[in-house]
């Protein structure tokens, strides 16, 4: 009869179930990554609209009640038909009501006249067609006879302005002629002090103001945060259009970072990654034990079966030299006898195998028949 022996598979059960347990948890944590990631996206979009509506509606009344005086600039200049020889006292009341840094009056667009006298003497002179970073389109300005934005431009070394400007035109003899254009600037961008940026940097949304010209085709950025680049500009990111008299100004919006850059993400994945492996070590030490269970009790039934084994081998034996003995041979019912004894011994262990439930880890071979002759001679010799 054959040593019972453990299934080797089942010795690296508990390796297995481990690491079928790893990878199932590790990619499910990864799907719940991605679907937060998605969320967090999500949120950010929906701030970002919320929050761009206020702040593009908010900058819009505080330009435009700025600039909008570049109306009343107009008029005056057009009523007096540019021959009134100094503005300063007719221009007092606009600068008693409003933010405006200067107003200028420019001849065929070169500037000659700043008010008030003491601010910006050194843009006396220079054209808006030539001597400044923006080139004005000065046909479609006076085909549209509407205000338009110009700069931000630098000033002086320290300061810089944002302007409207708009045409002027004057009677001269039957017709109206283009006689040149006048500005309104505001300091820039102290003029959008009161406007929070910072709710956006709390957020992690990065923007960028910008507006592209109509002559040149380039694009000039009025303001931008320190974290916009073209790496934060995605799927996510959002451009809104907001029309200042017949310039438009862009208000592009976006997640300065993405889901899986922000400490949030490395917080969850560690205290995920944690998890795992503490529920796939915890399964390995429940399996582990339970395979350490089944090992004694397949001891145990090895040494019931060797302790059977020995009995059965010791009947036989007898039986046998009852059979070969002096008093001649014995009659054929021993064959009989002898196969039931094979019969129980098979039961036996069967019986005892399947009470401790290891049958299934265990090799076993019993002939199912023996020929008289086999069965002596095997007896014999292992006796």
């Amino acid at each position: 009869m054959e040593e019972f022996t453990l299934n080797k598979k089942k010795k690296n059960t508990p390796f297995i179930v481990m690491g079928s347990t790893f990878l199932f948890l590790l990619i499910i944590s990864t799907l719940i990554l991605i679907n937060l990631g998605n969320l967090y996206n999500e949120k950010k979009s929906a701030d970002i609209i919320t929050i761009s509506e206020e702040l593009h509606d908010q900058m819009y009344d505080t330009f435009m009640k700025n600039l909008s005086k570049v109306f009343t600039v107009k008029g005056i200049v057009e009523n007096s038909n540019a021959n009134i020889p100094d503005y300063t006292n007719v221009f007092r009341e606009i600068f008693q009501t409003t933010n405006i840094r200067d107003i200028m009056i420019a001849p065929d667009c070169v500037i000659k006249d700043v008010y008030p006298k003491k601010a910006a003497q050194n843009l006396l002179g220079k054209s808006y067609l030539k001597d400044f970073p923006e080139t004005l389109d000065v046909e479609d300005l006076c085909l549209k006879n509407t205000p338009v934005i110009f700069g931000p431009y630098e000033v002086d070394e320290y300061n810089m302005a944002i302007a409207a400007i708009s045409p002027v035109f004057v009677q001269r003899g039957p017709e109206r002629v283009f006689y040149g254009v006048v500005s309104v600037s505001v300091d820039f961008p102290q003029v959008l002090d009161e406007l929070n940026f910072e709710k956006l940097t709390k957020k992690d949304i990065a923007y960028k103001i910008w507006r592209t010209n109509n002559l040149t085709k380039e694009n000039y950025t009025l303001l931008e945060s320190d974290n916009i680049g073209a790496s934060n500009l995605n799927e996510y990111s959002r451009t809104f259009a907001k029309n200042y008299f017949s310039s438009t100004l862009l208000y592009t919006f976006s997640p300065s970072k993405i889901f899986f850059k922000t400490k949030a993400f490395y917080i969850i994945a560690i205290c995920m990654l944690a998890f795992v492996i503490l529920i796939s070590a915890a399964v390995f030490y429940v399996v582990r034990g339970i395979s350490a269970e089944e090992r004694e009790k397949f001891i145990q039934v090895q040494s019931k079966l060797v302790e059977t084994q020995e009995h059965t081998i010791f009947s036989l034996s007898n039986l046998v030299e009852y059979r070969d003995s002096d008093t001649g041979p014995v009659p054929r019912k021993f064959d009989g006898i002898i196969q039931k004894i094979i019969n129980d011994l098979r039961d036996r262990i069967g019986v005892a195998a399947y009470e401790h439930g290891v049958l299934r880890h265990l090799k076993i071979h019993v002939p199912r028949t023996l020929s008289r002759f086999q069965t002596t001679r095997s007896l014999s010799s292992a006796c």
